[in-house]
């Protein structure tokens, strides 16, 4: 008999995968307030919903393995015990990961999840008490069909390896989806509900990626003057900018673009809402938008052509408890579809870009830059997408961690650090491993 049989092997591999699953992606925990907010809300109901419905069938059929395996891995023991044993076990770690997801960016606990966990469980050991009458049967089908099994794990897995590292760099990075009649907006979307507050100085947009050495130079050009900034110093423009908008001599309720492309001015919604801070810029008192007097046509068009875009932008925050995250520059129709978006959570900038994988929202994934964070002074901040690369930079500093569609990590879901890294590499390589090793043993014989 193997050291581990299959279904305890199975059993210890969907433990390991709910694990990473529900606690990536793996980052730095949100704060004491927030993780108290975050667990009141574990009761809110009103998310059960249509949305949540295939995330609730995940939970059950990943838990419902999970329950299926400990049942028949169990060697001793009634089906009551069995039952007894697979639910005392399962349901408190259930509740500590639920309660460990309250200190996890972009994840959520909720009722209705440890509801879903426990059903998944409560069906994968009434399956195991169905088939606990054809264990013998079953393992005697596995010992003569060990190595066809064994050739079946691996090439499945393998072909799921190089899925993973070609599809990715073929499929999810170009920007052909972006829509070409989304219009700009600064400082909130298109009916409200995310406002950044702060000072605009300018704007800046790029059909590359700009490289470190780009950036510092822009930054070194452009800090003279008080707090950095000033109308005294011009910023000559860099290889790849199609345009953009200086708001430190403005005047009125609209602002004129520059640059060699047709890029559309932008309107105040509420000119009472801003002042103009004489040789500074723009600044936005209260909720309100800045919204292109039309589409950004052939912006769109000539990032679209290259798969790569910059947006640099020298701003103020008014303080660092914006949420949603606050719309510094996006181009946008709406809270959920966008081309790209760059705002500000709290301390941290969010890179929003739409492709293939991210989606209409740009989302799942979108780069949330944590390390150096944002402060209340004026800030030269520079996000760039290129071909699937997501980078920010703050003051000349690149942004950690740094985001890249095509990694498997991201592909999986695991979050774009070290950790999240060596868990996809363990979870994809570890069932070729099991297979390699049932190969290189003699067949099974019957005790």
């Amino acid at each position: 008999m193997p050291v581990l049989p299959p279904v305890r092997c199975l059993l210890v591999y969907m433990v390991m995968v709910v694990l990473a699953w529900s606690l990536s992606p793996f980052e730095r925990p949100v704060d004491d307030l927030e993780a108290g907010g975050r667990l009141v809300r574990m009761v809110e109901w009103s998310r059960l919903a249509i949305g949540p419905v295939r995330d609730l069938l995940w939970h059950a059929l990943a838990y419902g393995l999970v329950g299926f395996g400990f049942f028949i891995a169990l060697r001793r023991g009634g089906i009551g015990r069995r039952c007894a044993i697979v639910l005392g076990v399962t349901l408190p770690c259930m509740v500590t990961v639920e309660l460990l997801q309250t200190l996890l960016p972009r994840r959520h606990a909720h009722v209705v999840d440890l509801l879903a966990n426990v059903v998944g469980t409560g069906l994968g050991v009434i399956a195991g008490v169905w088939a606990l009458r054809f264990r013998d049967q079953a393992m005697h089908w596995y010992i003569h069909h060990e190595r066809p099994v064994a050739w079946g794990v691996m090439s499945v897995f393998a072909a799921l390896i190089g899925v993973i590292q070609i599809v990715p760099g073929v499929w999810y990075v170009s920007l052909d989806d972006w829509d070409e009649s989304y219009p700009l907006l600064v400082g909130d979307e298109l009916g409200g509900g995310r406002a950044w507050l702060g000072t605009i100085g300018q704007i800046a947009l790029y059909d590359r990626a700009l490289t470190l050495e780009n950036v510092r130079e822009r930054y070194v050009i452009g800090r003279g003057g008080v707090d950095h900034h000033s109308a005294e110093q011009d910023i000559p423009p860099s290889p790849g900018m199609l345009g953009g908008y200086d708001f430190r001599n403005g005047a009125g309720d609209r602002i004129l673009p520059y640059g060699p492309i047709s890029l559309p001015a932008l309107v105040m919604d509420d000119a009472s809402a801003c002042t103009w801070v004489a040789g500074q810029g723009l600044r936005l008192d209260r909720a309100t938008a800045l919204q292109s007097d039309g589409a950004a046509a052939d912006l769109t068009r000539a990032m679209k052509a290259t798969d790569a875009m910059s947006v640099e932008v020298w701003c103020r925050p008014a303080n660092l408890h914006q949420k949603g995250p606050a719309r510094i520059v996006t181009q946008s129709i709406s809270q959920v579809a966008r081309n790209f978006t760059l705002g500000q959570e709290g301390s941290q900038l969010h890179l929003r870009v739409r492709n293939a994988m991210s989606g209409e929202n740009g989302s799942k994934p979108a780069m949330h830059g944590i390390r150096p964070p944002l402060t209340p002074a004026w800030q030269h901040i520079v996000g760039t997408y290129n071909r699937g690369t997501f980078r920010l930079y703050l003051d000349a500093r690149p942004q950690s961690p740094s985001l890249d569609v095509r990694s498997s990590a991201t592909v999986l879901g695991l979050g774009n650090t070290w950790i999240g890294h060596v868990t996809a590499w363990t979870l994809l390589l570890l069932p070729l491993v099991a297979a390699c090793r049932v190969l290189a043993t003699p067949a099974l014989r019957l005790t």
